[in-house]
């Protein structure tokens, strides 16, 4: 958590992704705000997590945000 922490000003949205009853965490979901895609992978390879074999997987993907208007 120190890490996202750490970058809470690339945040827009992070929690944990939760099955249907809602009581078991199945994944956690970041959408980040970097300047290209060399920063997003450097922020996701320095995550302890990441670095620790938590994560079975991560996935990067652009995002155009489209609502609500800013």
């Amino acid at each position: 958590m120190a890490h996202l922490r750490a970058h809470a000003d690339h945040v827009v949205v992070a929690g944990p992704l939760q099955n249907d009853a809602r009581d078991t965490g199945v994944g956690s979901l970041l959408i980040m705000d970097f300047p290209d895609r060399d920063a997003a992978v450097a922020f996701a390879q320095a995550d302890p997590f990441n670095k620790a074999g938590v994560f079975a997987s991560v996935t990067i993907c652009p995002f155009r945000q489209t609502l609500p208007v800013r």
